[in-house]
């Protein structure tokens, strides 16, 4: 056996092998230090030759494409934004004359969403129990508003998330 091809990649050195077996030239693979390399009956060594250089004739080595690393999109911050825009809200709210005033007016009612108030379920939205409540709510939004934000946009995904919230009320008023 006479070595034709050497210091090969292992995918190539199969190709070639591939191809001798084809063109019906026995040839053998075999691992050397420096890669691979394709041995051949020596009687057929320009029988394999011209078979491989009909192949790459036929298929042009492809230039490998440097890989190009997927764009990194920005973390939304928008999410911080509308947590702080509902900590405005709970102060201005809990610092007023009549705070529980809000609460009767636009809180969420079950009875009242039922009987046509169901601007509460929207409006309901900004209003929070307590503080705790508040915060729940502020760290939710923080992460998982800017999440989605993230993946759809920013103005599909705060539709979302509002239609989702009032939607939200809605069900559980009916549920209630």
């Amino acid at each position: 056996m006479k070595p034709l091809f050497t210091e090969l990649e292992k995918k190539e050195a199969d190709t070639y092998s591939l191809v001798l077996s084809s063109a019906g030239i026995g040839n053998r693979v075999v691992r050397t230090m420096k890669g691979f390399r394709v041995d051949v009956p020596e009687p057929l060594s320009s029988a394999a030759l011209e078979a491989i250089g009909r192949y790459l004739e036929e298929n042009p080595p492809v230039a490998e494409r440097p890989e190009i690393p997927a764009p990194q999109v920005p973390w939304n911050y928008s999410g911080v934004l509308v947590a702080l825009l509902l900590l405005c809200i709970h102060a201005a709210v809990s610092t007023s004359a009549a705070p529980q005033e809000y609460m009767t007016v636009f809180g969420a009612n079950a009875r009242r969403i039922l009987d046509g108030e169901t601007y509460r379920a929207t409006t309901a939205l900004l209003l929070h129990a307590d503080a705790a409540h508040l915060a729940g709510n502020m760290a939710g939004l923080t992460v998982l508003g800017g999440a989605v934000c993230m993946i759809t946009g920013t103005g599909p995904g705060w539709l979302m998330i509002l239609f989702g919230g009032i939607l939200g009320n809605l069900v559980n008023a009916y549920a209630y």
